[in-house]
């Protein structure tokens, strides 16, 4: 009987510390995360539990949503912040934007992952939908503000990287069958 208590105890106040492991397959924590490693090496069991969750919350390609964060923050999250030409600040690993802290809260909020993931996989969701799941679109959107004239910014390149990051990394996974 204290066994059985034990072990209950053991699995409960893991899945109250631990929570993204609790829900991860044996395939996903193994091989699906092994695969992204291989082509984003920043990629830890956290970092996959809240972008794969997140992505299918939001019904975006995890590869798309790695493929982003790979240009934006070459997958640094602590102290990964660029300033901006209006004097903003872009945080964390989706560098998500002053704008998005609420109220009462510091810049520090956006550095938490499952903040940053899930503003950012959020907001190029918008992005996608707003464009009609046009990804060239919805990367400029992401990158220079959904109300942003397209004609005022030259991030053609920006876009550039990211798709042909997203499509190289697309191509070697299919390969493999995975």
């Amino acid at each position: 009987m204290f066994k059985i208590k034990f072990i209950l105890l053991f699995l409960i106040l893991h899945w109250f510390f631990y929570p993204q492991y609790s829900f991860l397959t044996w395939e996903e924590k193994n091989t699906k995360v092994y695969e992204l490693q291989k082509h984003f090496d920043w990629i830890d069991y956290d970092v996959f539990y809240w972008i794969n969750s997140l992505s299918k919350q939001f019904e975006i390609d995890k590869v798309l949503v790695c493929s982003l964060i790979q240009y934006e923050s070459r997958g640094r999250n602590i102290r990964c912040y660029q300033q901006n030409f209006n004097n903003t600040y872009d945080h964390g690993y989706m560098q998500i934007n002053d704008v998005h802290i609420p109220t009462g809260q510091t810049s520090q909020y956006l550095y938490e992952p499952r903040v940053n993931f899930r503003i950012g996989i959020n907001y190029l969701s918008f992005c996608l939908r707003r464009a009609n799941n046009d990804y060239m679109t919805a990367l400029r959107m992401y990158n220079q503000g959904h109300n942003g004239n397209a004609n005022r910014y030259k991030n053609w390149i920006y876009v550039a990287k990211i798709l042909n990051k997203y499509i190289k990394t697309k191509e070697k996974i299919n390969e493999n069958k995975i």
